[in-house]
């Protein structure tokens, strides 16, 4: 279990550093610079350019400017941003908590009503219990995220006036609630955008479950288990649900990247101030040391995403941590 652990962190920072190197040189041989982007040509002089273009390294070759980039990176110096007039490091401190509470609720959520609709339809399969969730499933996975996106939006937020259309508090009443008040008003805020996600991804691990379990139904230890007097819901919660989680759990690391794909489409349409939505508007202004920073950040999520499913692959599986 150590040597498989060990053997996929070492794969995973030489994925993340080839990520960072991609996005490096796309970045640096896209036309034009930071500086002229995002610096008034009116009211800076030649030689204040000059000096930021020497103090990013653009003003060098891409060997030497890759060199510098990977000496900062080094060193947890992530770059300024001249768009934002802040460091990089403390821009993602602020949207990484966002991005991970958004995913986090994404994935409980998605894994329970996923495991939840699949359970039912191999309860009763080709049922009309059976082809009713499996139809809701099939509509809401064909569905684009930003599309779904903007109906929740409109239904709930626009016509019902349930939910807030953006952010993450409300400025106005927050810093006079309580706790409570606190909690609310921030889980109000999170029903829109996680709830996009939530059906998106459930709809995907429910039609993963119900082929699971329906394989494992047919396995000689179930015909034991029935034989043994026990009701079809017991075999299908004690015995069947263990043995078919290895596929979803595989589904889950394998849909970390379209997860938080997924989730800068529903940042940006939420306004919700998290890796996404930065990433974005950093690609906007060009703002090239944020786009940088926010890759790299990005995949090593996505890596350390997978390393967690391999662990929960190990716990589920004990031939794994045999091996």
């Amino acid at each position: 279990m150590t040597r498989l652990l060990a053997r996929r962190a070492a794969q995973g920072v030489v994925i993340v550093w080839l990520v960072a190197t991609f996005t490096f040189v796309l970045i640096a041989l896209a036309p034009g610079d930071i500086v002229d982007a995002t610096v008034s040509l009116d009211r800076s002089s030649a030689v204040t350019r000059a000096h930021l273009r020497a103090e990013l390294c653009l003003d060098r070759g891409l060997v030497v400017r890759y060199g510098c980039w990977i000496r900062s990176l080094a060193t947890g110096n992530l770059g300024w941003s001249l768009a934002r007039r802040r460091p990089v490091s403390a821009l993602l401190a602020e949207a990484i908590p966002n991005t991970l509470l958004l995913m986090g609720l994404a994935i409980a959520g998605s894994l329970l009503l996923g495991l939840a609709a699949g359970i039912a339809q191999a309860w009763r399969p080709r049922s009309a219990l059976d082809r009713g969730i499996g139809a809701i499933s099939m509509f809401f996975y064909s569905m684009p995220d930003f599309w779904l996106a903007l109906i929740l939006m409109f239904l709930f937020a626009y016509l019902a006036h349930w939910f807030p259309v953006s952010g993450t508090t409300d400025p106005a009443v927050y810093p006079s609630l309580g706790f409570w008040g606190r909690f609310g008003d921030r889980a109000r805020h999170l029903v829109l955008p996680a709830g996009t996600l939530i059906l998106l991804t459930s709809a995907a691990v429910s039609r993963f479950q119900r082929s699971a379990m329906l394989e494992v139904l047919a396995q000689d230890f179930v015909r034991t288990a029935r034989a043994k007097g026990l009701s079809e819901w017991q075999v299908l919660t004690r015995h069947v649900l263990r043995n078919a989680l290895l596929p979803v759990i595989t589904l889950l690391g394998l849909s970390l990247p379209g997860l938080l794909g997924g989730a800068v489409l529903v940042e940006r349409v939420f306004s919700w101030p998290g890796m996404g939505m930065l990433a974005t508007a950093a690609v906007t202004d060009r703002d090239y040391p944020l786009v940088v920073a926010a890759t790299v950040v990005a995949s090593v999520m996505v890596v350390v995403g997978s390393l967690l499913a391999d662990v929960l692959y190990a716990l589920v599986d004990p031939r794994v941590r045999a091996g």
